[in-house]
């Protein structure tokens, strides 16, 4: 079993690939969400925001650490390989 405090680099195609199944993922959901909010009736997309909007605004913490660190992570890589 490995140090859990060591590095270990990651495989370049597999980072590819889940970011390809992300954005797959991301992309289904949008179409997803799209088709269920045109089909709100005008109470029930009052009644959603309405709730939405009594949510405290510093309960949103916002992306996930880790999501954010893959982000930093494949932004680095693009930019070594001069990538905007």
């Amino acid at each position: 079993m490995s140090d859990p405090g060591q590095k270990t680099r990651l495989n370049a195609d597999a980072v590819r690939k889940w970011l390809e199944g992300q954005e797959a993922a991301q992309a289904v959901i949008e179409e997803e969400r799209r088709r269920w909010l045109v089909n709100l009736g005008e109470e029930e997309a009052l009644r959603i925001y309405l709730s939405l909007k009594e949510i405290p605004t510093n309960e949103v913490k916002g992306p996930s650490p880790v999501l954010m660190s893959m982000r930093q992570i494949l932004a680095r890589k693009s930019t070594k390989k001069g990538n905007p």
